[in-house]
């Protein structure tokens, strides 16, 4: 009897093991498929006419609200009715299939960055400089969304992800900022009040009675993350960025 348990508890974790096996094999290795884009929800989401939403990895592109969205919107309907590949590296929460897609030759999870119609979210890690690289070089060529500000580099951010905190520092602005908005890489943003005053914003509770909160929790990834400061206007004024170049 005690042999046929034995036996039976090896048969189960040899399951155990082989089922684990396949499924990381499965999560390690990209799927590449040919599909035609039906329908552009967003600059970074798409409907296939097989009835697939599609989201681009490695990219964020302005909510549909805004107005700094209509650029990537246009830039991606250009190829609806089109043929595209995409290479699948998993799913979201919402059930999106997470690809980059191809045109031939052209990359346009990249090229929507390097276009200055997308900034950089959650990068693979294999592809982090590279996008980081094209992000900058749009940012210096105020590209898209990178339009500056008149007073882009009179702040600066200096973002301490472990403490959940961001630094700024006026260094050339003293006047009122109400309406301007702080952002992650994500969609978390903090809007302004008053005049520009140095500063540390907390993700949570301030820590001194000059600080700021946002009240939001955690905000700056522990690996890299980039912070975005913009004008009412929806102008650059600062942009800080860690964990992508080292």
């Amino acid at each position: 009897m005690r042999f046929i348990y034995a036996l039976l508890l090896a048969l189960v974790c040899t399951l155990a093991l082989y089922n684990t096996f396949t499924l990381l094999t499965i999560k390690e290795h990209s799927e590449k498929e040919i599909v035609v884009i039906e329908r552009v929800i967003d600059g970074d989401t798409f409907k296939t006419t097989d009835g697939r939403t599609v989201r681009l990895v490695n990219i964020n592109t302005p909510e549909k609200e805004s107005p700094l969205s209509l650029e990537a919107i246009s830039y991606m309907k250009k190829y609806e009715g089109t043929e595209v590949m995409i290479e699948i590296l998993g799913t979201d929460k919402y059930h999106r299939l997470l690809a980059r897609i191809y045109v031939g030759k052209n990359y346009l999870n990249l090229d929507l960055v390097q276009q200055g119609l997308a900034s950089i979210f959650l990068v693979q890690e294999e592809e982090r400089k590279k996008f980081a690289r094209a992000e900058q070089q749009a940012v210096d060529a105020s590209k898209g969304i990178w339009k500056k500000s008149p007073f882009f580099g009179c702040i600066a951010l200096a973002i301490d992800e472990k403490k959940e905190a961001i630094q700024i520092t006026c260094t050339c602005y003293a006047d009122t900022i109400n309406g301007w908005y702080l952002k992650d890489e994500s969609r978390k943003t903090y809007k302004f009040k008053g005049l520009c005053r140095n500063t540390t914003l907390w993700s949570e509770s301030a820590q001194d009675a000059t600080d700021l909160s946002w009240g939001v929790g955690n905000v700056w990834n522990n690996d890299r993350d980039t912070a975005y400061l913009f004008t009412d206007q929806h102008e650059l004024v600062a942009r800080s960025s860690y964990g992508y170049l080292h």
